[in-house]
């Protein structure tokens, strides 16, 4: 049972993902750091003008890895939330999740369902 609790939670955090937009804020912050080298690379820019775009730029990226960071702990919590759900009512265990969230094989399958859930939702 914490095994179908588990893959439910998967879904949760998917879905949460998908919906907080986490990866395309992980898209324009590498954007930002590709613009950010390119006015590095100018040749036509002063060393000031180089130094202000670059600030602006780890600013964005600051506060876009706060957003990201704050964004994913909302998807795991509702994760987690989901697959501890059935502690309370008596269906498994602490331990019984612990221990299937362990597991090799099923964190392999786990894995390839998340990369394969991310591929189709692009």
């Amino acid at each position: 049972m914490p095994y179908l609790f588990l893959t439910l939670g998967l879904g949760v955090f998917l879905i949460c993902f998908q919906h907080l937009r986490i990866l395309p804020k992980v898209k324009q912050s590498l954007a930002t750091t590709h613009q950010a080298v390119a006015v590095l690379r100018s040749a036509q820019l002063s060393d000031t003008e180089k130094e202000a775009a670059v600030q602006r730029a780890a600013l964005r990226m600051g506060r876009a890895f706060c957003d990201i960071l704050l964004c994913s702990a909302a998807a795991l919590l509702g994760a987690a939330l989901f697959a501890f759900a059935g502690i309370p009512a008596g269906l498994y265990g602490t331990g019984d999740v612990v221990a299937a969230g362990q597991s090799p094989l099923f964190l392999s399958f786990l894995a390839l369902l998340a990369v394969a859930a991310l591929r189709v939702a692009r």
